[in-house]
């Protein structure tokens, strides 16, 4: 059994890459910082964008502060890191970045040294993302699989097509009883955003360029798909700003504004092809001659396989379950003795 070094998340990408070989998109990769990661994205993908998990630096963030400040201090400290990250503008993000390091000191200027604004801030990150911060995405997965993941490797694979199958099933007929143009959460928010907006003033420019009086003026670029507050360019998703200038037009649609990948068909496109069943599995090793995928160069690491759950970073706090049978710590309903009794 290897470990995951860099030659295995080398020949991993290179495995994605040519599954992608069709994909004319960009590319925004998220993960953990691990240090085969780093490596292995640039080469493989030199032309994608590659940002840091804010959760994972959040953990690395509370390692940092250890014990030279207080709970209290702790807590506000990590909460100005959040405004750090999550600023929509220049000025925001500079008076963040300010009281961040005015409070924490030498400790807060010692963790920036190590990571770009750019790959974590949304106001230097270089391409939308979908404000999308973390790789909690990947982490669900993997607790959604867990009981598989110790399986032998070709029961394990199994069990995870046939959960797959399921799921895909399950969304697509989900997708067909939707009747809107974007997805249900997505209206919501828009009505969300109409509402913020309905009681701003609108002044127009040109044909596509408005100032609109909300609480601090913005700017919006209907052409360009921009707004001063530089929330749109964030998400992908037209801002309260933006779509109240939509709406005030009339003859606009404000769904023209919206990306795709919010709305109804490309759900329904990225769940339209299901997962066949399999006829006769035998759990057996099979080769297939027409596609041959080589094995990543590695070592057997030292001493037994790890047989934990999954490796924590650092700073991320364990926490105790709670039956929901007996109310007892250190179990669940599945394993509660009560329950069998």
């Amino acid at each position: 059994m290897s470990g995951e070094d860099e030659n295995n998340w080398i020949w991993y990408c290179e495995q994605l890459k040519d599954f992608l070989k069709d994909d004319c998109r960009k590319f925004v990769f998220i993960s953990d910082r691990h240090p085969g990661i780093l490596v292995a994205i640039p080469k493989v993908f030199p032309d994608s964008v590659h940002g840091s998990c804010f959760y994972h630096l959040n953990n690395n963030l509370k390692v940092a502060l250890k014990s030279e400040f207080s709970k209290s201090k702790k807590k506000w400290l990590i909460d100005l890191f959040g405004r750090v990250a999550y600023a929509s503008n220049l000025d925001d993000f500079n008076l963040a970045l300010k009281n961040f390091k005015d409070a924490g000191g030498s400790t807060v200027a010692n963790f920036l040294n190590g990571i770009p604004f750019e790959k974590f801030t949304n106001v230097f990150f270089p391409a939308c993302r979908y404000g999308e911060m973390s790789s909690n995405c990947s982490e669900s997965f993997n607790k959604w699989i867990l009981e598989e993941r110790h399986l032998p490797i070709t029961a394990c694979l199994d069990s995870i097509r046939v959960k797959l199958m399921k799921l895909i099933s399950d969304r697509r007929e989900l997708a067909n009883s939707w009747n809107s143009v974007v997805c249900p959460v997505n209206e919501n928010r828009l009505k969300s955003l109409h509402l913020e907006g309905a009681s701003w003033f609108v002044i127009k420019s040109s044909d596509h360029v408005f100032e609109v009086h909300s609480p601090v003026h913005q700017s919006v670029d209907l052409n360009n798909r921009t707004c001063s507050c530089n929330l749109w360019q964030i998400y992908g998703f037209p801002c309260a700003h933006a779509v109240r200038c939509i709406l005030s037009c009339g003859k606009l649609n404000v769904y023209d504004y919206i990306e795709d990948y919010f709305k109804v068909v490309y759900f329904r496109s990225a769940y339209s092809h299901p997962i066949n069943p399999i006829i006769n599995f035998v759990k057996e090793d099979v080769l297939i001659e027409d596609v041959v995928v080589a094995p990543p160069k590695g070592r057997r690491m030292p001493g037994r396989p790890s047989a934990f759950k999954r490796i924590k970073s650092a700073g991320e706090i364990s926490k105790t379950i709670r039956c929901s049978i007996c109310k007892k710590l250190g179990h669940n309903k599945r394993t509660c003795s009560v329950k069998h009794m």
